[in-house]
This record gives C-alpha cells, sequence and structure tokens, in this order.
C-alpha cells in the first residue's frame, strides 16, 4: 500500500523522531558509542575501509574495557553493512553501542540527505544530523489539539480517542485530521470469524496472532496481521485513502502520555458526529 509523498514523509519523520528518543535515552561513562553516517551514492566498500581504519585505531585507546566496548561497536556496524550493496538514496546512519549486549541502530529510509561522512565515538550518540532533518515538535500546537479533542469527544461527538474507534471513522471518512503519538511502536493485526466480523486490534510488533473469540458473535475468530501491519503506516495509509490530515503528536505536550497511554496514541478530530 503506497503512501503520498507528503504522508510518506511524515511516517519516515514519525520513524526518525522514535529513533532519536531512543537515541537520547543512552549516555556511558566512556567514549563507548559509535555513530556513522553516510551520505548518498558513497560506495560501500569505502565505509567498511573507513571502518577497519577506525578499529585499527582503537588500539591506541588506553582503557582496555573501553577499547574493547568500541571494537565490539564497529566490528557489529562492519557485520551490519555486508547486508548493503548501495548506500539508500538518502544516505545511511548507522549507531552502535555495548550497553548490556552489543546494539547497532540503523536508519536507511531518510526524509533528508545526509550531509557528510562521519564516523564519531563519544558518551552519547552523535545525532545532530538527525535532528536537523526532524522537524522540532510543537508541544503548545499539540496541547491544543489535544485539549480540543478531549473537548469534542466530551461534547458534541465529534471526536474519538482510542485505536479501534479512530479506525472505524477513517474508514468512512469521517477524519478531518489524525493524531497520532510519537511514540506509538505496534503491529495492527485483523481477526476474521465464520460469521463475516472483522476486528482490528494492536498488538506488539513480536507478539505472535493466535486464534480468539470474536468481540461480536463470540465465535473463534482466525488472526493474521494486517497489511500494512506497521500501525503507523497503516492509519497513515487509511487517512491517505479516505481522507483526514495526520499530525505527529509529542508526549511533551500537555495530555501528551495521557494520550498515549489511556488511548493508544491515536485519536481524530472528526468532520461530523457519526453517532457511534
Amino acid at each position: 500500500m503506497s503512501l503520498s509523498p507528503d504522508t510518506e514523509t511524515l511516517r519516515r519523520v514519525a520513524r526518525l523522531r522514535r529513533v532519536i528518543a531512543d537515541l537520547q535515552a543512552h549516555e556511558t561513562p566512556d567514549e563507548r558509542l559509535v555513530t556513522v553516517t553516510v551520505p548518498p551514492e558513497t560506495p560501500v566498500h569505502e565505509i567498511a575501509g573507513r571502518l577497519t581504519r577506525e578499529y585499527a585505531a582503537a588500539a591506541d585507546i588506553n582503557t582496555s574495557t573501553t577499547q574493547t566496548a568500541v571494537r565490539e561497536a564497529l566490528a557489529a556496524l562492519r557485520d551490519h553493512l555486508r547486508e548493503y550493496d548501495t548506500v539508500p538514496v538518502n544516505g545511511l546512519v548507522l549507531a552502535a553501542g555495548v550497553l548490556d549486549e552489543a546494539r547497532v541502530w540503523t536508519l536507511d529510509v531518510l526524509p533528508a540527505s545526509v550531509p557528510s561522512l562521519r564516523v564519531e565515538r563519544d558518551q552519547r550518540f552523535r545525532i545532530d544530523p538527525l535532528l536537523a532533518m526532524c522537524p522540532d515538535p510543537t508541544p503548545e500546537r499539540d496541547a491544543a489539539l489535544l485539549a480540543d479533542l478531549f473537548a469534542r469527544r466530551n461534547g458534541d461527538g465529534t471526536a474519538v480517542a482510542g485505536f479501534r474507534p479512530t479506525r472505524r471513522e477513517l474508514t468512512v471518512g469521517a477524519v478531518e485530521q489524525l493524531l497520532i503519538s510519537e511514540r506509538l511502536v505496534a503491529d495492527v493485526a485483523v481477526y476474521d470469524c465464520p460469521e463475516g466480523h472483522e476486528t482490528h486490534t494492536l498488538i506488539a510488533s513480536d507478539e505472535p496472532t493466535p486464534d480468539r473469540d470474536c468481540p461480536v458473535c463470540g465465535a473463534v475468530a482466525n488472526g493474521e496481521r494486517a497489511e500494512p501491519a506497521e500501525a503507523v503506516t497503516h492509519l497513515l495509509a487509511l487517512a491517505d485513502r479516505h481522507g483526514g490530515d495526520p499530525t505527529l503528536v509529542t508526549p511533551a505536550a500537555d495530555c501528551g502520555e495521557r494520550f498515549h497511554a489511556a488511548f493508544d496514541g491515536v485519536g481524530a478530530l472528526l468532520r461530523y458526529p457519526t453517532g457511534e
């Protein structure tokens, strides 16, 4: 299911903000976190050579634990780089560090081009190029949107909150503005029962989809992942198809945490009340 160019950019920004938040959460007492930024059209062998040289240079790190951690991170990056024959169209950003274990983060579908080839080691991940690609969150705007959402939901019925109500209103074209929390990380499962009832629900990205009772009639419903499965992409695709201006909501806004925790981080302002 393809997205319009503007919606595809928003999808990339949503994922970018989630990864940025994850990277910003990590800090080490020594300079063991490695960030690699690769501009478009850089030959993969050039990146691999740079990582090999950095691995050799790590022999000069005085502290043995730091040296080992840096080398493990660089080795993990070299291994991960083997998955690429060419650099993606907007470039590539890789981050690696030994925390509890060696871990690699990858951003290869970016909303803008990476400006330069850099391999940097620090106590924190050096994500300035990523921040430059990502529009600043606007807590004041988002707080006003959420206040409007809750007021209209409890008032004239021209707003809904929660994944299922919002998805339902998207499919009938009633959504004026779709609100999605930046923290929404989930898949969508669809359940079909023999009586023809279809139910969509959010599940964890690594959660299976075993059969369950249909919430309408109680019959056994077969489950599988929807297409597209990733929740943000799923909702954006519906907004593209049926209408609805999508907006990412920062948890930093007033009521942002409540919106995410109580309502799946999904809601919508409606064009008209639907009576559902």
